[in-house]
């Protein structure tokens, strides 16, 4: 039981009391009991009552060493109490071969009196195991050799060791336990060998002297807060083998400017890389689901690429990336939960019209001061609560065909927002969801005015904000309209000619704001031909002639004939 083991079972720092004890520590400890039972303290804490039996010490002493004697016969140290700084473990005790270091063996050891620092320390090569926290918080250890003989390294070995300024892990090691080095602040060179499958959780955790790591080829897993807080990394090489990254793994890397992601990473933990320094990302498409709060106040990201096979973006993915000028959303993303793009500052354009989005979440612009330009996914059927809040620069916005209800403060203190263009289908607006809309002049409404009424009608029923519709209706009403820009309608045929049996789409193209613009096909002929109502595809049934006929919500009407043969 080294130092740092008495002090802890007896509640206090006792280093001064334990070098005078050490080399009779059954008496320092019968002494504690004895306290305990008589109802006393030590070190103004009360004893448990128990029996002086239970606290035998059981563990040999050899030349500064303490020891146990393991099942297979061989010696695992224990602690040690020598004078020395420089700790030479022996191959051999009292005859029997050491092949481990216990847990704690080392934990917490600090020079006292004549009792020196430790500062360099050699295991032997019959060593195969060092355990949990063996040298943990013994915060002088300058320079520690690793024979190729250790297979296993535990928990928190090395876990506040201020001093250790490099470290080569052997071959032969196969498993390093949960924050090996955290804390080590000192620590700039560390080398891993090939072989290792994963970076446990919080291994270099708060390393803030580690500038550059090679993680080996081999690692499938970078665990959670592997390397949070390590101020001073600048460089990281990421193999093609990971699969996955934890949740902080590089949380508050402030000098990591950029981090290149392979595209066999199939998992981004919450929070990976908050508060780091990074400058542009790229997530590739195996990522599926992109975690909650990724990129935090990444304030130095610029450019963020997500790549085709993403499908959600996580709450708060990059709120407040206050530096983010571009984002590109591909047409795989069917949700972006709330706040994820909340308090980009700088982001002047976003596109999500070619997406499969059908979910928004609460605030997901929220404060882009910058934004001048959105363009909204086709198929919500909502605009959420603050979607649009406080973007004061959003000069006009056009609702998709789909959406029914305009939610809470949707566009409050869009203070540019000249125009809105609405589809037939909104019929409930929320609280404030154009408050503080000053420049508000025009709404561009799809449908007729007898069709707004019957909105209106419908928004008295469903308990929609009547002050918010009300103040919609006394802005300049333009009807039939998707905005200043005229809508206008082409087919890609004006006359068809199909076999029975045969199928053809018929195409158009559509200018000005067609995004709150419902296009339908309708055929006069059923029994000659029918025609998708949406999708213009049409089926040739019989021999004759029909009249395919395209019309827009806004009263735009083209015609095809079809003649079948």
């Amino acid at each position: 039981m080294g130092v740092g083991i008495v002090s802890k079972e007896c509640g206090q720092s006792l280093y001064s009391i334990e070098r005078d004890m050490m080399k009779n520590k059954s008496r320092f400890l019968a002494l504690c009991m004895t306290m305990a039972i008589a109802g006393t303290s030590v070190m103004g804490m009360k004893m448990p009552e128990v029996s002086v039996a239970a606290y035998q010490d059981d563990y040999k002493k050899s030349d500064g060493f303490e020891y146990e004697v393991k099942e297979d016969g061989s010696i695992r140290i224990m602690g040690y109490y020598d004078k020395s700084g420089y700790v030479d473990i022996p191959s051999y005790i009292d005859g029997r071969i050491v092949t481990e270091i216990g847990t704690d063996a080392f934990s917490g050891y600090q020079e006292e009196g004549d009792y020196e620092a430790i500062t360099d320390i050699i295991i032997p090569s019959t060593v195969t195991r060092i355990g949990d926290g063996a040298f943990k918080r013994t915060s002088t250890i300058q320079r520690i050799t690793i024979p190729e003989s250790v297979t296993e390294i535990g928990a928190n070995v090395f876990d506040g060791c201020t001093s250790l300024t490099s470290i080569t892990i052997p071959s032969s090691v196969t498993y390093l336990g949960t924050g090996t080095f955290e804390g080590c602040e000192s620590l700039s060179y560390v080398s891993l060998p090939e072989g290792f499958t994963e970076i446990s959780d919080e291994m270099f955790a708060y390393c803030t002297s580690l500038s550059s790591f090679k993680v080996p080829s081999t690692v499938t897993r970078i665990g959670d807060s592997a390397f949070e807080g390590c101020t001073a990394l600048n460089s990281i090489s990421i193999p093609s083998s990971v699969e996955s990254i934890g949740r902080a793994a590089f949380e508050e890397c402030s000098a990591l400017k950029s981090i290149v992601l392979s595209s066999g990473i199939k998992e981004i933990g919450m929070g990976a890389f908050e508060y780091s320094g990074i400058t542009s990302l790229t997530i590739p498409g195996t990522v599926t689901e992109i975690g909650k709060s990724i990129c935090n106040e990444c304030k130095s990201l610029k450019t963020l690429s997500i790549e085709k096979g993403v499908k959600i973006i996580g709450k708060d993915a990059f709120i407040g990336c206050s530096g983010l000028e571009t984002v590109s959303i591909p047409s795989t993303v069917t949700t972006i939960n709330a706040y994820a793009f909340s308090e980009c500052t700088s982001l002047k354009k976003i596109v999500l019209s070619g997406t499969a989005i059908t979910s928004l979440g609460k605030g997901v612009f929220e404060g882009d001061t910058s934004i001048t330009y959105a363009a909204l996914p086709k198929n919500i059927t909502e605009i959420p609560e603050a979607l649009f809040a406080s973007c004061t620069k959003l000069n006009s916005i056009v609702i998709p065909k789909k959406v029914t209800k305009i939610g809470t403060e949707a566009f409050y203190r869009c203070s540019s927002l000249k125009y809105v263009a609405l589809p037939i289908s909104v019929n409930y607006f929320a609280s404030d969801a154009f408050t503080a809309c000053s420049k508000l002049t025009d709404v561009y409404f799809v449908g007729t005015k007898t069709q707004l009424k019957k909105n209106y009608t419908a928004a008295t029923s469903n308990r929609s904000d009547l002050d918010t519709f009300d103040l919609i209706m006394g802005k300049n009403l333009h009807y039939k309209s998707t905005g200043p820009t005229k809508n206008t309608l082409k087919l890609t045929a004006t006359s068809l000619s199909l076999k029975v049996g045969a199928t053809k789409k018929l195409g158009y193209s559509l200018t000005g704001n067609k995004l709150c613009l419902n296009v339908s096909f309708y055929s006069s002929n059923k029994s000659v031909a029918t025609v998708g109502k949406t999708t213009g595809k049409i089926t040739a049934k019989a021999k004759g002639t029909t009249v395919i006929t395209v019309k827009t919500d806004s009263g735009l009407v083209k015609k095809c004939t079809l003649t079948v043969k």
